[in-house]
């Protein structure tokens, strides 16, 4: 990491805020040590009103021996208001200009009117507000007496108003410069201000309700001033609250409403006015409704006791205990109930259609009129039978003109499992169609008639979280509900007309006969496609032994490479055994054999057997299905192996699934767009741990620098669980709420697009990614990775993880292609990685991050070494011995798994020397000889790229970048940590000097690689080659390469 070179020269920033206009001219007065304490705090002189300017050092102290003391040097001032004064005064102080190397802090303290011995924190600021480069602070002083204004640095430590830091002294030769204003003057009148309510509610009598510049320090207990506000509800509605500070910056503001003896906190509208505090509830009782504001940090009960004393902790954006602020109350009645077919929102109230068998029904029918509308959606189901040659056609026709309901259709089986999602076309129309088969059915054997229900919604709501839950009556519902955490609203609403025709049309009948060699096998896909085919069978041939059976089917391959991924189901379909799955060339020679997991198999799996290849040679290929212990029958002859199948059919039924995608993306075939040509740029996407910023960003993963990013008001990322990147749109897994809720979001604009509330497994989730059209989902507690659809319609696959390998998942997981490979981090060391084929879930390779012991200073990875990074290892070193604190591992400079005297002494040295101090010439050896690699935890992964792989730890500013999962390729720094990455793995594999072409260049570099299939030889020129990720450079790879070459540039 190269590092921002600094001056050594005390000079002022070079940004500068424009002056206050003072109403009278201002007093010049300077920083005097010491004035680190309220009892040495330097006179200002300022008295009622007017304003002072102040030139001082902030890091002029006299401290020992050390750069960790620089930084910690408060400059306190004071300044005094009369009992003649008018009240309240404002107080404003404003860093006008600093040296580049203080991060200014500003503080307001008091003496305790209980205990004058002591003082106090009033307010602290340590952030700019737009359009201020520097902090500026408001608060209001309420009485008269001495209050004082400190100016320090920020970092992980602040001031003790009563205590004087050092007491050895020896005078440090650096300062940083800065001009500070303060200033005493009339705020806007309080006269307005609804007090006293510091007991009993002021009554609203009318809605909506708005008071204005209402004053947080007029009650009877200045500092603990509480507003409350009351309205009486006739009739169960939804009370929205907003409350937002009267002039930015000025007061963070606590609210909350109180209904019976249940207690709501407002939460934070997102940006740009991170102060504004707003909820809205659905209260179902009627009573009293409390809405209570006040400021940070109300919960003291004593202020000024000794425990009340003590720092706020910088970062908090604390803005003072007193301001001015707005607030609106309003109340909106719940919708009446009364649609011909309600209440039909679950499942379980399906309206139902009278298709028992083949036929048609029509419904009129409107959404929007459900006893629960407002709140959670209204929802109509529709109740009907399906058999496994019967084929689902359904279509849905707004019927209110202009503004008519934009609709979204689910289909649910009887159990509430969702198996389809049909949206409306370009002219609000759906038009969906749903083949049943044997994955379908609850019960074996699949044949039998079972029901399915059919939801219609508006647009912009989401399916229910429990198909299986009726919504309840607004007045059974006790508990008053917070409507954010319904993840939603009612979405569009309006009438429309739903057709539904269960048709018979039977998918083809798998296992023509005869079809026992290649010979026979029919040709059901040229170079892409889907074929599904049903009621197969083993055991209905003309062998002699009904065991040597064997179904063939035949995909001819014109243009490679392509995608084959195919599926089985047997049990579902009645099977009393899992069947065979053979991969074969025009030779007969063997490919491939599918996965097939073990018999009892809990849960009950949702596929029998999956296979999942590259085709790269063009050509035909066979696919056989077999008894499974006709293991070794010759696909060139007929009824050349053996089974043990003694009776046709019906236990030895089954259902195929293959899909063709001729393209070379990953299998199953990946949208437009998600992969890209070779060189096309990498695109990496992060989840930040920043409460304060827009919570996903897009990240250049060469520089770390944030490319773009999405606020995303409607989504909680900071209770995520997963984020994952499929080249075109984004898909976040939020965990946070009573259930999972998983949504896509445009990676372009950051518009939600579609969410879902989803449970499967435990429900505890730790990580998602995407592979062409699927999302593989981590499950902690069953040691689980869920394979679902991008179609958000629930879980494909299991791959027991834990139970095949052994192993306990971290979380996160990460991809890489060509082929499939899964990699996730281990549960008990972050640090190692497990690489998994992503059909079977087997683990292929392990690996252990570490890099080279760092030694670097500049633990805040922002550029240079300064007083914040002297305070985080002055703070990771007080008070610890032994194991290295949470969060202070960068500390630990000699890698020696303690933090010492020996890492201060390196800190010194690397600090004094940095590039662009001034001192003596020849080069400084602060870092010992021979230090240990360190280990690295990768609590966030993600592919991006040619098989790179990026992994992040959610307590470090640092994104590193591996090839595969072994080899590191450097880091760079980030703004702030992040907690999930997402990328797209890319199949531009083989480009060695990175050209844009895969050509004969790059084939005379494979050639100088090549070792064959015994030599793990792998180093950075040629892990590019390394097409299967397996370590070595061999014949697989040279067959990748040989399908990709395409010739030299004239």
């Amino acid at each position: 990491m190269g590092r921002a070179a600094r001056s050594s020269a005390i000079i002022l920033a070079a940004v500068v805020l424009t002056p206050a206009v003072f109403a009278a001219p201002p007093f010049l007065v300077s920083d005097v040590e010491p004035n680190d304490t309220v009892s040495a705090a330097a006179s200002t002189g300022l008295l009622d009103s007017g304003g002072v300017i102040i030139h001082g050092l902030n890091s002029d102290i006299t401290a020992c021996c050390s750069i960790i003391d620089r930084g910690r040097d408060p400059d306190i001032f004071s300044v005094t208001v009369t009992p003649q004064a008018t009240y309240p005064i404002m107080l404003t102080a404003r860093v006008v200009s600093s040296h580049p190397e203080l991060e200014a802090a500003l503080h307001v303290f008091a003496r305790c009117p209980s205990n004058p011995t002591l003082a106090v924190h009033l307010a602290w600021r340590d952030e700019p507000d737009p359009p201020h480069s520097q902090p500026v602070l408001n608060t209001y002083l309420l009485e008269p007496g001495t209050y004082y204004v400190g100016i320090s640095s920020t970092g992980p430590f602040g001031i003790d108003p009563n205590e004087n830091l050092f007491s050895n002294h020896q005078v440090l030769p650096a300062g940083l410069a800065y001009q500070l204003e303060i200033e005493l003057a009339s705020p806007p009148p309080i006269d307005s201000s609804l007090e006293p309510n510091d007991t009993v509610p002021v009554p609203v009598d009318s809605l909506p309700f708005t008071v204005t510049d209402q004053f947080i320090g007029d009650g009877p207990s200045q500092w603990l001033d509480i507003d409350r506000y009351g309205v009486n509800l006739a009739a169960p509605g939804i009370v929205s609250v907003r409350a937002e500070p009267a002039a930015f910056g000025e007061l963070n503001l606590v609210a909350f409403v109180n209904i019976g003896t249940a207690t709501f906190e407002t939460v934070h509208e997102p940006r740009p006015d991170l102060r504004t505090q707003s909820i809205r509830l659905a209260v179902f009782q009627p009573g009293l409704v409390e809405v209570i504001v006040n400021s940070v940090d109300m919960t003291l009960t004593e202020i000024c006791t000794p425990q009340s004393t003590s720092i706020f902790v910088p970062g908090h954006d604390v803005t003072g205990y007193t301001g001015f602020y707005h607030l609106a109350i309003d109340v909106e009645p719940f919708t009446n109930p009364g649609g011909p077919l309600e209440p039909n929102d679950s499942v379980l109230q399906s309206t139902p259609t009278g298709l028992a068998a083949p036929g048609t029904a029509g419904f009129d029918a409107s959404v929007g009129d459900g006893q629960f509308g407002q709140l959670r959606g209204d929802v109509d189901f529709y109740r009907f039978d399906l058999a496994l040659d019967e084929r689902l056609e359904c279509d849905v026709l707004p019927t209110g003109g202009p503004d008519a309901l934009l609709p979204v259709a689910h289909l649910y089986d009887d159990f509430g499992r969702r198996l389809r999602t049909f949206y409306p076309d370009d002219d609000g129309l759906i038009r969906g169609e749903f083949q049943r088969t044997c994955r379908d059915a609850l019960v074996p054997p699949a044949a039998a008639r079972e029901k399915y229900h059919l939801a219609v919604l508006g647009a912009g709501d989401r399916p229910p979280a429990d198909a299986l839950v009726p919504n309840p009556s607004p007045g059974s519902a006790a508990t008053p509900l917070a409507l954010h955490h319904l993840d939603g609203g009612p979405g569009s609403t309006g009438s429309y007309h739903l057709d539904i025709a269960i048709a018979s049309d039977p998918l083809p009948r798998c296992g023509t006969e005869p079809d026992d060699s290649v010979h026979q096998a029919p040709l059901v896909l040229v170079d892409d496609g889907h074929y599904v085919c049903v009621r197969g069978a083993i055991g209905d041939g003309s062998c002699p032994d009904l065991g040597a059976d064997v179904d063939l089917v035949a995909i001819r391959l014109d243009s490679a490479p392509a995608a084959l991924d195919l599926r089985l189901n047997s049990t579902l379909c009645g099977s009393s055994e899992d069947k065979l799955v053979r991969l074969f060339d025009a030779d007969g020679n063997e490919l491939a054999v599918a996965n097939v997991p073990p018999i009892g198999t809990l849960p009950p799996r949702l596929v029998d057997s999956t296979l999942r290849v590259i085709l790269d040679e063009t050509g035909d290929y066979f696919i056989g299905v077999s008894d499974p212990q006709n293991t070794a029958y010759d696909p060139l002859a007929a009824c050349s192996g053996s089974g043990t199948v003694s009776a046709c059919c019906e236990s030895a039924r089954y259902e195929l699934d293959i899909h063709l995608s001729q393209t070379g993306s990953v299998s199953p075939p990946a949208p437009a767009g998600a992969v890209g040509p070779i060189g096309e740029p990498t695109r990496l996407f992060a989840v930040t741990s920043d409460p304060l910023a827009d919570p996903i960003i897009e990240l250049n993963p060469d520089t770390g620098d944030i490319i773009q990013s999405h606020a995303l008001p409607d989504a909680r990322t900071l209770g995520g669980r997963g984020l994952a990147f499929d080249g075109v749109d984004l898909f976040l897994l939020d965990g946070s709420g009573r259930f999972p809720l998983l949504q896509r979001i445009s990676a372009e604009t950051g518009e939600i697009m579609e969410r879902t509330s989803t449970w499967f497994g435990s429900g505890l989730y730790g990580g998602m990614v995407a592979i062409g059209q699927r999302l593989y989902i981590t499950d902690l507690l069953q040691h689980a990775i869920y394979e679902l659809s991008d179609g958000l319609t629930g879980p494909v696959s299991r791959l027991d993880v834990g139970t095949t390998n052994l192993i306990s998942m971290f979380g996160p997981v990460a991809a890489a292609v060509q082929p499939d490979r899964l990699i996730v981090s281990d549960a008990s060391d972050p640090g190692t990685l497990h690489t998994l084929d992503a059909a079977t879930g087997r683990r292929l390779t392990s690996a252990a991050l570490g890099t080279d012991c760092p030694c670097d200073a500049d633990l805040d990875r922002d550029g240079d070494i300064d007083a914040a990074d002297a305070g985080l290892i002055f703070d990771c070193a007080v008070g610890h011995s032994g194991a290295i604190p949470f969060g202070c591992r960068a500390a630990d400079l000699n890698c020696d798994a303690t933090i010492d005297p020996l890492d201060e002494n390196i800190f010194n040295c690397l600090a004094a020397n940095q590039p662009g101090e001034s001192h003596a010439a020849g080069e400084f050896d602060c870092c010992p000889a021979g230090l240990p690699s360190t280990g690295i935890r990768a609590t966030a992964l993600a592919g991006a790229g040619p098989n790179l792989l990026y992994t992040a730890d959610w307590a470090v500013p640092v994104l590193r970048r591996y090839r595969g999962a072994r080899s590191e390729l450097g880091e760079v720094a980030l703004s702030s940590p992040v907690m999930h990455l997402a990328g797209l793995p890319s199949l531009d594999l083989g480009d060695w000097d990175a050209d844009g072409l895969v050509n004969l260049i790059d084939w005379g570099r494979f050639q100088a690689c090549y070792r064959g299939d015994n030599a793990l030889n792998l180093d950075l020129v040629c892990e590019v080659f390394d097409f299967d990720i397996d370590g070595r450079v061999d014949l697989l790879d040279f067959n990748a390469l040989d399908a990709m070459i395409v010739g030299t540039e004239p």
